[in-house]
């Protein structure tokens, strides 16, 4: 088991008893309390607003010796005067800036451990108001996107947990020998399969993706920012896939792979990380809510992916009916169990079935009329309509009569889209990735 144990750090590093578990440890913070309980597998990583560390990087210095394992620096408020001097700074910060830069370093050091049972505690005994919150704010966040990436094993998701000790107040020397105890209970985020980018974010005149990674001179960086742009729109294309329950589509599309998603979401956080440690008395502001549309859209798809890779074989030429049922169509092996998408078992049962059974031409199955090469499906299911429907690609499972070709071999159901529908797929999948 790994674990990290996050809190505020302290100006000084004078040392109090706490207590845990009836043991008692005499040490300057809390945290480090849980680090020598937990033993080596456990980590502690302390943050420091930039006014406490500004003129003094020793306190750094000193608590890497009592056993810290990293530092976060974050933007500070307010006024300060320099130790031993007259002058004095003001710091123009941006809550938003805290929350991303913790956000950034928990992501970070859970892909140090993502593929391991892991737990994240995070200590508020100490720390302003503002600090601490935004520490909550991101840990609720990092939690979802945990979420997010793990429909395959969820045992991944790391467990969280906050801490505190009794309150620490100035005490008379007589009382130096009080003992604080320290207490730890669970915290607990749902995600949901619900799209983090809308329609507009990918299609649109500001569409996020391209305020995100937009055009610029160098011819390299210009060639990188459109590779992540298309990662994004790849995402919406499977999550709406999945969503409006049409699997035809996931063997259609070729996915990006795993390792690409990650290496995207490991730039996205590093870049996020510059930006903010660039000017230390004045915080940027970044457009927080983009960032973590970014961020969940792409720990999602590593999310989808994972799962795709794990249960679906990719089929060129062609994909065999009851292929189609075993991984989606059944309740016992449906894929769509992993995303608690159970509901859509039974409606894509109702059309493999009449693809099977119902329809019929001149009293006889389609596998039995149809040839060994590759036809249209309209040429065998009527319908009014002789030009692609939206309406009837998603009531149809995407089976939509006129992109859907079909051919049998040894007695059985192929199917495969045209070689000219993507375009269309793709723009009504965008078009309908949910509310």
């Amino acid at each position: 088991m790994k674990r990290f144990i996050y809190q505020i750090g302290r100006p000084d590093k004078n040392v109090v008893n706490f207590t845990y578990e009836n043991k008692t440890y005499t040490k300057p913070l809390s945290s480090l309390v849980l680090k020598e309980h937990f033993g080596d597998d456990a980590k502690v990583i302390l943050i420091y607003p930039i006014s406490i560390i500004l003129y003094n990087e020793k306190v750094l210095e000193d608590l890497k010796n009592d056993g810290v394992d990293g530092f976060i620096k974050v933007h500070s408020f307010g006024t300060y005067k320099k130790p031993g001097d007259s002058e004095s700074i003001t710091f123009n910060s941006h809550y938003d800036d805290i929350v991303l830069r913790i956000l950034c370093d928990l992501i970070k050091r859970y892909f140090e451990v993502s593929k391991v049972e892991s737990e994240f505690y995070f200590d508020i005994s100490s720390g302003l108001n503002i600090h601490i919150s935004a520490m909550i704010e991101a840990v609720r966040h990092f939690s979802v996107f945990t979420q997010l990436m793990n429909w395959q094993n969820k045992n991944f998701i790391p467990k969280i947990f906050i801490s505190f000790s009794d309150p620490i107040l100035p005490q008379k020397e007589e009382s130096s020998d009080k003992k604080y105890r320290i207490y730890i209970q669970p915290l607990n985020f749902k995600a949901f399969f619900l799209s983090p980018l809308k329609k507009e974010d990918i299609t649109g005149e500001n569409k996020l993706s391209k305020k995100l990674f937009p055009d610029v001179d160098d011819e390299n960086q210009m060639k990188e920012n459109r590779r992540k742009r298309k990662i994004l729109e790849n995402f919406v294309i499977f999550f709406s896939a999945l969503r409006n329950n049409t699997p035809l589509v996931l063997y259609h599309f070729e996915s990006d792979k795993y390792e690409d998603i990650i290496q995207a979401i490991k730039d996205l956080t590093n870049e996020i990380e510059t930006k903010l440690s660039q000017n230390w008395e004045n915080s940027p502001n970044l457009p927080k809510n983009d960032y973590l549309k970014a961020i969940f859209s792409l720990g999602f798809y590593a999310g989808i992916v994972e799962v795709l890779d794990k249960n679906l074989k990719k089929c060129p030429d062609g994909v065999e009916i009851c292929e189609i049922k075993k991984k989606f169509g059944s309740y016992e092996s449906s894929i769509y169990r992993f995303f608690g998408l159970e509901t859509h078992i039974p409606l894509l049962g109702n059309e493999l079935y009449n693809l099977e059974e119902g329809y019929k031409v001149d009293g006889k199955k389609l596998v039995e009329i149809v040839g060994k090469e590759w036809s249209k499906l309209m040429s065998f299911v009527r319908g009014e309509k002789q030009d692609f429907d939206e309406r009837n690609f998603f009531s149809h499972a995407g089976f939509e009569r006129t992109i859907t070709e079909i051919r049998s071999k040894d007695n059985k159901l192929y199917f495969k889209y045209s070689e000219n529908a993507k375009d269309k797929i793709k723009s009504v999948l965008l078009k309908y990735i949910g509310d």
